[in-house]
């Protein structure tokens, strides 16, 4: 017969048996598990930088951040009873989870190909100011792929040119739209009248008319409406008919914008001897200026104090 002591020490090393068989089989599965979730934050990565790599599109980006979501959710309903596992994939499926209603916006701007850009009508707000507000007309043209047969499609309604969209482009629009419905950040043509407002001290009256107007966007005005207002105050005197497109800050600094080429091509087909932008886009105008052959005489300036000395060295003339 064994002893007492010597079953107590086989069930001992039976249960240590056992213990250890456990311990592997768990490091196993979280060995997997790790494996996974390695495997799926590659993905993840691999997924992002295809699709700023333009290889592939938003459905498929997004479709593979859904599968990768409803594996995670489908391995959350096997393993639901191991905690020790749950809280990994359960974190994991949150995250992804998150990303993808972030990323899902990307579908609606998919079906974009082009922007386009058409001629517009200078704004001089006061017609005794001499000061004409530079405009573009912009199109989004959408599922159209060939850029010879839209430049046709578009020929008669003074197309000046067209803009490939790439995926960055739409991720950075989708960015600005949900930040923007955050909060985050003001609409541009809003931030314009409120820097501008700044700058003067006061809101021009032709301000919220302006700001009214649903056929305007972006803030490449701002330079435009302070001098039109201090023309109008009698701050500044001119005389003379000048283009003027730049962004303001607060405190007068003349900022870069977009689409310079255009508003100097329709400066120079309206006839404007001179043209203001900012000096953000000075390489740009001389570019263009060569490019196109224009004879327009183009003033870059870093504050909007430059911009009044410049009108008023025209004005001795």
């Amino acid at each position: 017969m064994k002893s007492r002591r010597g079953s107590s020490n086989e069930i001992k090393e039976l249960f240590n048996y056992n213990e250890m068989k456990e311990e592997k089989m768990n490091l196993r599965i979280n060995r997997r598990l790790f494996i996974f979730l390695l495997a799926t934050i590659l993905a993840f990565v691999g997924w992002w930088y295809t699709y700023f790599a333009n290889f592939i599109n938003s459905f498929t980006y997004v479709g593979g951040i859904f599968l990768s979501f409803f594996i995670l959710f489908v391995l959350l309903l096997v393993f639901r009873n191991a905690r020790d596992k749950l809280k990994y994939i359960s974190i994991l499926t949150i995250i992804t989870g998150v990303l993808l209603c972030y990323e899902l916006g990307l579908l609606k701007y998919e079906s974009t190909t082009y922007t386009a850009s058409f001629h517009a009508s200078p704004i001089e707000l006061d017609e005794n100011s001499g000061i004409h507000l530079m405009v573009v007309r912009t199109v989004e043209i959408l599922i159209l792929e060939d850029e010879e047969s839209i430049r046709n499609n578009y020929e008669q309604q003074q197309l000046i040119d067209l803009y490939r969209l790439d995926n960055e482009d739409r991720y950075i629009s989708k960015n600005l739209e949900i930040f923007g419905y955050l909060g985050f950040f003001k609409d541009e043509f809003e931030q314009m009248g409120e820097n501008v407002t700044e700058y003067l001290g006061s809101e021009p009256h032709m301000l919220a008319e302006f700001l009214n107007r649903e056929d305007l966007a972006g803030d490449s005005a701002g330079l435009g409406l302070a001098l039109t207002s201090l023309i109008e105050q009698q701050e500044v005197i001119n005389n003379k008919e000048i283009a003027v497109t730049g962004a303001l800050s607060g405190n007068g600094d003349v900022l870069p914008i977009g689409m310079v080429k255009e508003k100097m091509i329709i400066a120079e087909e309206q006839a404007l001897p001179y043209i203001i932008i900012p000096i953000g886009n000075a390489k740009e105008a001389a570019a263009t200026k060569e490019e196109y052959q224009l004879s327009i005489e183009v003033f870059s300036v870093p504050h909007i104090d430059d911009a009044i000395k410049i009108i008023g060295e025209l004005n001795k003339f």
